[in-house]
């Protein structure tokens, strides 16, 4: 059923209003009485037509001018609408009336389960003997930020594990020096030494003398001759602190669902 018809049936019901009367056997009469109060349902249809109409007539009358000049400025405001016909366009009325403009927005979201690590600081780990963990990524309840994107672990996934890049001992081998501790010296190479090279002239009463170059080597001294510096990566030990567990041996590993619209 629509929705005029059902307004339409109540509105019917206005003229036949059941009254009951007692009579001398006991039992019911129906009247018809055109002007006893209404029925709830006839009431709240009179007040549903009543805000309708309250809702139009609180709409700003608008003039004929003010039509036309709405029009011409939504044709403005298009690419291909020709403005000469709403210029000679005769307005004769402006009628009133309410209307509803519905918008629907789709956000399309996906997800996708990870898994990930981090440093383990001695913090508490949500394990899975703390209770089951969502069996659906779409069940976990996540908080889109503004870059439409988001992160999120997932309860009782987190494990606590030894580190395997460093096997636990917190330290790995250095890569700029490969364990040695010591670089080759960037000014001599690793030789130890330099060559310099000079260039004088000879006294003599010639206008036409040639310069004379004599090169000499010398002890470098960046790294004093022995042609290798200390490694500023892990300053000569030969090994550094780890990367993936920052130097503590021990990760928390766990899940965790990446949200993106």
């Amino acid at each position: 059923m629509t929705i005029p018809d059902r307004i339409s049936r109540k509105t019917r019901r206005r003229r036949h209003v059941i009254t009951r009367l007692p009579n001398d056997r006991g039992s019911e009469q129906i009247h018809r009485n055109d002007t006893s109060r209404p029925t709830s349902d006839v009431t709240d249809v009179e007040e549903n037509e009543a805000t309708k109409t309250c809702i139009c007539l609180n709409l700003p009358k608008l003039s004929k001018e003010q039509a036309q000049g709405e029009l011409l400025e939504h044709i403005e405001a298009q690419c291909c609408y020709n403005k000469k016909v709403a210029k000679q366009l005769d307005i004769y009325d402006v009628i009133m009336s309410s209307a509803w403009q519905y918008r629907l927005e789709t956000v399309r979201e996906s997800r996708v389960v990870v898994d990930e690590e981090e440093p383990y600081n001695g913090e508490k780990v949500d394990s899975p003997r703390r209770g089951q963990a969502p069996l659906n990524k779409w069940d976990i309840d996540v908080t889109v930020t503004s870059s439409n994107t988001a992160k999120k672990r997932i309860p009782h996934t987190s494990e606590r594990r030894s580190c395997a890049s460093c096997q636990g001992n917190g330290t790995t081998t250095c890569g700029y020096c490969t364990g040695n501790g010591k670089l080759p010296c960037y000014n001599c190479h690793g030789s130890g030494h330099t060559s310099v090279h000079e260039t004088y002239y000879e006294h003599s009463d010639s206008l036409n003398q040639q310069p004379r170059r004599v090169s000499r080597s010398e002890t470098c001294h960046e790294c004093g001759g022995s042609g290798n510096k200390i490694c500023c990566n892990c300053h000569g030990r030969g090994r550094g602190s780890c990367g993936r567990c920052e130097g503590c041996g021990e990760v928390v590993a766990y899940k965790a669902v990446h949200v993106k619209q």
